[in-house]
């Protein structure tokens, strides 16, 4: 299993509503416009203009691939720890050797 990776984002979004709709709530409830800030904010979250690989996404994307690294690794270790242990166990059955005479 490996980690979530985000997926693309919607095609044919209307960033112009978006932007229009938010701005008209935010005058209502915090008396303050966000027109200019949200096409910002939604540049570093995608990843893209000025944000290419150091936005949200992008972050979010590296960490799920380092995350399948490491568990990768994990598993790796977990199965030279149980091939060890059977070592250990066959050794410890094995006859005790004789005495030096």
């Amino acid at each position: 299993m490996s980690s979530a990776k985000p997926t693309q984002p919607p095609t044919g979004a209307d960033m112009n509503a978006l932007t229009a709709r938010v701005d008209e709530l935010s005058k209502k409830v915090l008396n303050k416009g966000f027109v200019s800030k949200l096409p910002l904010w939604k540049r570093w979250v995608g990843g893209e203009g000025e944000y290419d690989s150091n936005g949200l996404r992008d972050v979010v994307k590296s960490n799920a691939v380092y995350l399948d690294t490491v568990k990768a690794d994990v598993d790796s270790h977990s199965q030279a720890i149980i091939e060890l242990t059977k070592d250990v166990q066959a050794l410890k059955e094995a006859p005790a050797p004789r005495p030096f005479p």
